[in-house]
């Protein structure tokens, strides 16, 4: 099937493709996403991180996980798919700080796992949106959001156990479910306010389409499509795979984006908007639809136009004579032109392609005598005040017909106006009329002259400014009127996104539908800079790759989250990172922009400084004879790993010695009574750099080792070892990690950094053997509490 633009203007020919909305907007899904990420940097500073996570997920069987700081960055939305029929988006939030601690429950509650969260490992939560079920909104203020209330599928990534996997995820869930109404919400961007109401999307319905040469599904090229609902309208109906929507994009030139618009709606809007200079602000159109969806009649039902206040003066002989002899007077008045109202007189509609206008304007004036004279002295300053307001009317109709044609004009195929006859003078010197005449001139004579003439004279007075208004309101409509400008701003309006246009339209086109082929925010699209989002150590470089080669760009940096002296430099797209000194944490955030001077395009990379080069998952883990236990690492050099057992003869084993992600299988099952602890070197093989990884591997020994009283100011924890709810008098160990032991009493080490400690308890008990038990504590103590307290009966202290 052809998707070149003849072949997609030819499918529009048939017949209206709307289905009943305002507008389709079709974005090439790889540039909209490429577009989102550059949003996402855009936004990226610390005032838009979401407040630390702290809590417990709930029980699940034997497990329970405690998450402590979890910080997470600023959510980002891409999508997935390319299925009209199931289109599917995901909102992904990377955890780049904070710890979470593993419990199981054997009798006791303990701690099994620890992990130490940083930007090189920290695991990534998501949650999947069905677009079916996600509407979309436009707030008052503009802003466009994705209503996530019934969103599913929370996913967190960290390398554990499926069930544990799923616990963490229930946690963030039952977090998100926890918000209210108005924080479930995903700002996608903001629509600028434009010229004309008739023309603002209300609401909006998000899908995803393959492209002509894809496979509908997961992979390949697609689209994402907007379908917009007009303020006023209703929505209209989707199309489904099965349907012969056709992928609007062409296959030809550098098009990413088509914006199709209902070109009725936009001859409203366009005759609206030539109006809308005479039209008060609380003018209202009513909408009237046919059973396809199409606009059938728009009708005002609120509005009016106004006019100002006029003053005109007169001097001169009167038309009228008293016996051949002609009064010389002035006279000024004002006049005052009642708003002529829209509601039941304004009206247009549709017959085939023809739009027909309907305006009945009756504008009633209002006169005021504010002085008169006469050379004759018979008046006084006072005698104007004998006369009434006058009211004079203009009664006046015009109807237009107009039929837009491909190129975007409104043709005005007939034009009519209905309106009086001009009205004729007396001739000068008409003698009065005899109903009103005298034997002499005097006042009252006089006074009754001039009432007439003033008949008279203000209906020819207010004549011109009456045909003016007329023509005012002719003026801007009596015409050709081009739209396709209209069309270009209102394909920029629908969907601007907070940092620049997002679609600019480059070629206009108007079958039966309009449809703008352009691209998608080519300020931020035109080129793109590689790596988007790297992790790189202190004082390390970082090349930035510009796609397509871009020359002449000026650069720059900005510290966009944490604390440092500097955000580094960059130099010709070369960046270099502050040192560890100038940082203050574990890491910082930095935007390094390249900005076009010519044209003013711009991409942006964020870059995570890191001052510890090498972290790993997990930090320490109990697990049982023959369990797997997946391991994760990760370094900013982005170099080869290389993984390693220490000791001369290991009795587990790994899956790989080389990449991120490895596995380690526990030694085989036996009925020793000794538990087995291994450590797991993972070396950067460009810094040389290490670190380790903890595997404890239970025995059989029936003891285990109680945690007892805590006490958490003195940084205290009371062990007992236990066989069969009898306590032992045990022998205590530190096998790893800092602190002593005073008989049962573990002391932490407040100087130290590291985050855990493992201690055994033994017992020897001839001739039945030795008991024997370890237990994990996470550090520092404080830090805990909340675990503390599901482990421990008795804490006492107070953290931190």
């Amino acid at each position: 099937m052809s998707n070149s633009k003849a072949a997609i203007i030819q499918w529009m020919r048939v017949k209206h493709r709307l289905s009943g909305w305002g507008s389709i907007a079709v974005m090439d899904r790889a540039k909209l996403n490429q577009l989102l990420s550059q949003e996402y940097i855009s936004r990226f500073g610390g005032n838009g991180m979401l407040p630390p996570i702290n809590g417990d997920a709930s029980l699940v069987g034997n497990y329970k996980v405690y998450l402590q700081n979890f910080i997470l960055d600023r959510p980002r939305l891409s999508f997935e798919n390319a299925d009209l029929n199931s289109s599917k988006a995901r909102l992904r939030m990377t955890v780049i700080g904070g710890n979470q601690v593993n419990l199981e429950r054997r009798g006791d509650w303990y701690i099994y796992r620890i992990d130490w969260v940083d930007p090189l490992v920290g695991p990534q939560l998501s949650l999947e949106l069905d677009l079916n079920d996600v509407p979309g909104n436009v707030a008052e203020d503009g802003a466009v959001f994705l209503d996530l209330q019934r969103s599913d599928d929370f996913q967190l990534s960290f390398p554990d156990h499926n069930q544990i996997q799923q616990l963490s995820a229930d946690f963030f869930k039952r977090k998100f479910q926890a918000l209210e109404p108005a924080q479930r919400v995903w700002q996608l961007g903001q629509i600028i306010p434009g010229s004309e109401p008739l023309l603002e999307p209300a609401s909006f319905r998000l899908r995803t389409q393959s492209a002509p040469t894809a496979e509908v599904g997961e992979q390949g090229d697609g689209a994402v499509l907007a379908f917009v609902r007009m303020h006023g309208s209703h929505e209209g109906n989707l199309p489904g795979n099965e349907s012969d929507f056709k992928y609007l994009i062409p296959s030809e030139g550098n098009y990413s984006a088509t914006v199709l618009f209902d070109k009725q709606r936009l001859m409203v809007a366009t005759l609206l908007q030539a109006l809308r200079p005479l039209l008060s602000d609380d003018s209202v159109f009513a909408v009237t639809y046919d059973e396809q969806g199409q606009m059938e009649s728009v009708r005002a039902i609120s509005g009016h136009i106004s006019f100002e206040r006029k003053e005109f003066s007169r001097y001169g002989a009167s038309f009228f004579a008293i016996e051949g002899q002609r009064i010389n007077y002035e006279v000024h008045w004002g006049l005052t032109i009642d708003p002529i109202v829209l509601k039941d007189n304004f009206s247009i509609s549709f017959i085939g392609e023809r739009m027909e206008f309907k305006f009945v304007l009756n504008p009633v004036g209002f006169t005021e005598v504010l002085s008169l004279r006469d050379d004759l002295g018979f008046l006084d300053e006072d005698d104007f005040r004998q006369f009434d307001d006058m009211p004079v009317t203009y009664p006046s109709e015009l109807a237009a017909v107009y039929q837009m044609n491909e190129s975007g004009v409104m043709e005005l195929l007939d034009f009519s106006l209905t309106r009086p006859a001009e009205p004729q003078p007396p001739e000068e010197g008409t003698e009065i009329p005899a109903s009103l005449a005298t034997s002499a001139i005097n006042r009252d004579l006089v006074l009754k002259l001039i009432f007439l003439e003033m008949l008279i004279v203000t209906y020819l007075a207010v004549r011109d400014p009456l045909t003016s208004l007329v023509q005012l309101v002719i003026r801007p409509i009596q015409r050709n009127l081009q739209a396709d400008m209209l069309v270009e701003q209102t394909a920029r309006e629908t969907l601007r996104t907070k940092f620049g246009g997002a679609i600019i339209a480059d070629d206009v086109v108007m079958p039966k539908d309009i449809a703008c082929f352009g691209s998608i925010a080519p300020r931020l699209t035109t080129f793109e800079l590689s790596p988007l989002e790297p992790i790189i150590s202190a004082r390390a470089t970082q090349p930035l790759t510009v796609t397509p080669l871009t020359p002449g760009l000026n650069w720059c940096a900005e510290l966009v989250w944490g604390q440092s002296s500097s955000p580094g430099t960059v130099i010709d797209g070369l960046f270099q990172a502050p040192p560890v000194s100038a940082i203050d944490g574990d890491f910082i955030r930095v935007k390094v922009t390249a900005t076009d001077p010519q044209t003013g395009f711009a991409a942006s990379a964020l870059i995570t400084v890191v001052t510890n080069v090498l972290s790993v998952s997990p930090l320490v883990e109990l697990c049982d004879a023959e369990d797997r236990v997946p391991l994760s690492a990760a370094g900013a050099s982005g170099a080869d790993l290389e993984w390693r057992i220490l000791g001369d003869t290991p009795e587990g084993r790994l899956a790989s010695t080389t990449a991120s992600h490895n596995t380690y299988f526990a030694r085989p099952d036996s009925s020793t009574s000794e538990h087995l602890i291994e450590r797991i070197e993972v070396c950067d093989k460009e810094t040389g750099q290490t670190r380790q990884i903890c595997i404890v591997t239970r025995s059989r020994s029936g003891a285990s080792v109680v945690l007892q009283a805590m006490d958490l100011a003195k940084g205290t924890a009371q062990l007992q070892l236990q066989l069969n709810a009898s306590d032992l008098e045990a022998d205590w160990t530190v096998l790893a990690g800092p602190g002593r032991m005073e008989q049962n009493l573990y002391h932490a080490d407040p100087a130290s950094a590291e985050r855990f400690a493992i201690v055994e308890g033994r017992f020897e008990f001839p001739p039945f053997g030795v008991f024997t038990n370890v237990i994990v504590l996470a550090l520092p103590l404080f830090d805990h509490d909340q675990a503390y307290r599901t482990l421990c009966a008795e804490v006492t202290g107070v953290a931190g």
